[in-house]
């Protein structure tokens, strides 16, 4: 069932994320404030404060022991995952922070800012950061490869960059027709996403690390995709600026379930496709988990959500009988 998270005592941002194994979710919100929450059971673990503005973006380390928050103040700070105690504070962007991510085991940094600047950070030293290649524009979203060694970025430009984290080589470019709003990495290092507003996600398989393939596997929506996530499984889920999430299967060839409804835009999955994080209102979030049992029980809670019939049965497991009568009740309950 789905669970709110409510403790913002401002407007919520896109920094909203689960961790990997989806055990803990971070927001940001403009009341200046990042806040570290358990999934199971839903309960908060900890409000982290020291950041002087919006918290723009937020990020786990894949290994699930720290967490990154960027702010529109200039900085980012690193935070234990466990407990959400501040680890480092990662200043002198000269400008707002809006990408953010860390390595697997939580001991590099990269940020990115609204001018288009990358910056990589030795978490655990107070060495001077590395400053990458960047973009023409804001950089919205970034993703070191599994075993830290390249970082991928995306940007307003329209342009994915995928280069080597310690700076020595040239990166590569992928492009897109508009911004790209999201990227990711799969967990063997192996395959990344790009997300556009050109209503494109591309998945790129690596022949080797750091080279891409020429053609990458298209998907098309009908309308901006928002983010995009590489499933441990091999499935990826997008989600889209009309309220809708996707879920596309491993083969190349197989059409995607969507569902469509209420702030499905602003949906985070974590990488073993159990957990979502979805924004909720003005001030709050909710987490619902994706199993047919899970996602059945938060969608007859989640007002004005009506799945058709035929993505009943895929998505819920349910008979062609089920999903007509499951349809035409949600219809009738949401009808004036």
């Amino acid at each position: 069932m789905a669970t709110e998270l409510v403790g913002h005592h401002g407007e919520l941002s896109r920094s909203r994320a689960p961790s990997r194994d989806g055990a803990r979710i971070i927001t940001g919100a403009d009341d200046h404030t990042a806040r570290l929450w358990s999934s199971a059971p839903a309960r908060p673990i900890a409000t982290l404060r020291g950041h002087a503005g919006w918290v723009r973006s937020a990020a786990f380390a894949p290994g699930g022991a720290r967490v990154i928050t960027g702010s529109v103040d200039g900085s980012a700070r690193v935070w234990s995952a466990e407990d959400g105690a501040p680890v480092t504070t990662l200043r002198g962007h000269g400008a707002p922070v809006t990408a953010v991510a860390l390595s697997a085991d939580g001991r590099w940094a990269a940020t990115a800012t609204q001018t288009g600047t990358i910056r990589r950070w030795r978490v655990d030293q107070d060495d001077e950061p590395l400053v990458l290649a960047g973009h023409g524009a804001v950089v919205w979203a970034l993703a070191f490869s599994p075993d830290g060694r390249w970082l991928l970025s995306g940007g307003q430009d329209g342009v994915a960059l995928l280069q080597p984290a310690d700076g020595r080589g040239a990166p590569t470019r992928l492009d897109h027709d508009w911004r790209v709003h999201d990227v990711d990495y799969a967990a063997d290092g192996m395959s990344i996403v790009t997300a556009s507003g050109d209503q494109r996600a591309r998945v790129w398989r690596l022949d080797a690390p750091g080279r891409p393939r020429a053609t990458p596997r298209a998907l098309q929506h009908d309308a901006e995709v928002a983010s995009a996530r590489l499933l441990d499984d091999g499935r990826v889920i997008t989600t889209t600026y009309d309220d809708a999430l996707w879920i596309w299967p491993s083969r190349g060839d197989a059409s995607p379930r969507v569902i469509r409804g209420p702030a499905l835009a602003s949906t985070r999955v974590s990488a073993d496709g159990r957990l979502a994080v979805t924004r909720h209102g003005q001030h709050g979030a909710r987490a619902w988990a994706l199993e047919p049992v899970a996602l059945h029980a938060s969608l007859w809670r989640s007002p004005g959500l009506c799945v058709a019939p035929q993505e009943r049965e895929a998505l819920l497991a349910e008979t062609p009988a089920q999903a007509r009568r499951s349809f035409a009740a949600c219809e009738a309950r949401e009808r004036p």
